[in-house]
This record gives structure tokens, sequence and C-alpha cells, in this order.
């Protein structure tokens, strides 16, 4: 009896912080000995492609060095909030849209019931595709629009099987997709036959135009959209504008972007330091970023 005493004025001391309540579960304990009792825990299901499942480019069988972005946002948590932290990365390398949803969301509707917190992440093998297609005239903007149109759909998919199978009190981070790797002889092609817009031009407002809809989609539906793109694509004293929810319009949006890449504030992820030596996949210091704008939207 003594014991359980102690233990409510335990309780009843720590309260809630409005920096908790901004978080799944509210409560916050300042010592391990609580979640060690109690054992509140943050469940987290993080969806997507080679991104979110850590690909290692150097050593396929093994996780990319400090984990996923998803494994460093649990660390966060759980140093910040004294919560247990339980990460499902439910991810493949080389997957689609298509794929994802097929073969991840819909196989796994239990594992986005139980969780309190879930990543929507995907799209860049859909448009590194569309570069490996020789077949295709990428100097040709209309060829981008299939490809675009079907990861819109495909996404909006994810998204309407999340918000069937979730609980009411989870949520959920869309993350938009950084710039993947251009094939550049192909650029340069486009550039030497004098067409304007080029494919540089045009796989920016691919870009733009998908990262646009999931921002778009995300606050219609209540969820939270991460981006990803300002973050790793433009140097950091210039995120703000990179950012498609800074802007009024889709084609104001495009516009800043290509006034940017001309400025060289748009620039390759690799070049900043943020991608492994494919120059496709996020270091740990990529994923890290990328955790930091999912606790920075």
């Amino acid at each position: 009896m003594k014991k359980l005493i102690i233990l409510a004025f335990y309780i009843g001391s720590q309260g809630f912080t409005k920096q908790a309540m901004a978080w799944p579960g509210g409560l916050r304990s300042s010592s391990s000995f609580f979640r060690g009792l109690f054992g509140p825990e943050l469940k987290v299901a993080s969806f997507g492609d080679s991104v979110a499942s850590g690909f290692n480019s150097s050593f396929w069988l093994k996780k990319v060095e400090g984990g996923t972005y998803a494994d460093h946002f649990g660390s966060w948590y759980n140093q910040s909030y004294d919560y247990s932290v339980r990460v499902r990365n439910i991810a493949a390398a080389g997957f689609t849209l298509e794929q994802i949803f097929n073969s991840l969301i819909n196989r796994n509707a239990n594992r986005i019931r139980e969780a309190d917190l879930i990543f929507l992440e995907g799209g860049g093998n859909n448009f590194l595709d569309l570069n490996h297609k020789k077949y295709i005239d990428l100097c040709k903007p209309e060829n981008f629009y299939p490809t675009l149109e079907k990861a819109k759909s495909d996404f909006f998919s994810m998204m309407n099987d999340v918000q069937r199978y979730k609980k009411p009190t989870s949520r959920v981070r869309v993350l938009g997709i950084y710039y993947p790797l251009m094939n550049e002889s192909r650029t340069r092609a486009c550039v030497l036959k004098s067409l304007a817009p080029s494919v540089h031009v045009s796989f920016t407002n691919a870009l733009a135009d998908f990262n646009w809809f999931l921002a778009s989609e995300s606050k219609r539906r209540g969820f939270t959209y991460v981006d990803t793109f300002s973050r790793l694509n433009c140097t950091q004293k210039n995120w703000s504008a990179c950012k498609p929810t800074n802007y009024k319009s889709l084609s104001s949006y495009k516009n800043k972007l290509i006034e940017l890449d001309r400025l060289g504030i748009l620039r390759d992820p690799g070049d900043l330091g943020w991608l492994q030596k494919d120059r496709i996949h996020p270091n740990i210091y990529g994923h890290s970023l990328i955790s930091w704008a999912i606790r920075n939207p």
C-alpha cells in the first residue's frame, strides 16, 4: 500500500506538457523508472522503398550506418519523451508505389491499425525507372506525364487505405521525394538538341508537381506533409524558398524552383553530402536530416 501511495504521488507530479502533447501518447515521464514500470510505448510503422528500408549500397545485406530515418526518429523520441519506441520498417528496395501499395500496405493492415505514427514514403523508383527507359524520349516534357499521373494515383490509393485502416488517434507523416539521380548523358543530349525546356527542367517540374500533390492531399486528409525535398535538395539557408507549402499555386512553385536551380540554390543532395556513394540513397547524415524534417514539418 505504501508503494502504491508513493507511486501515485510520482505519477501526479509528472503531469502533461504541451511539448509532449504535440506527439502521439502525450504523457511524458522524466525517469526510466516510470517507463520500465508501466511501459508507455510509441508504435511506428514506416512504409516505403529502399530509402525507408535503409538500403546500404556498399553492403546490401546490412542496413545503412545509423539506421533508417524512422530509427533516428525513434531514438530521438525515446530520449525526449522517455517512451519505449517500437519501429517497424515495412519497406522494400526497388519497389514502385504500386508495389508498395499492393505488397506492403494491403498486406499489413494490422500494422497500420496498431500504429500510433505512420510514415509513408515512395515514388523515387517511379521516376528512376522513367530515367532508365532508353526508348522514352525525355526531351519531350509530355513524356513525363504518364509516370507522374500514375505515381499520384498510386500514392492516392495508399493514403486511402491508410486512412481506412488507421485508428482515429494515430498520426500520418507523408514524405515528399528528393531529387533522384538523373542520367547526365540524356540531359546533355536534350540541351544539345536546343530543346526547351530541357529534360532537366521537365524533371524538376514533374517532381514539383508530385510533391505539391502530396502536400495538398496531406492537408486535405489531416495528414502532415514532410518536405524532404527542400531539406535535401536546397542549401540550408534557403530551405524555406524550396518548400511547396510556401506558395499559393503550383505554377509559381515550379517557376521558383527553375529560378533556384539556375541560381545554384537547388542542388544535387549528393553534392551536399547527404547521399551514399551511389548518389541515390541517404547516408547517415541524410537519414538524420529526414528524421529532423519529420520532427519539424
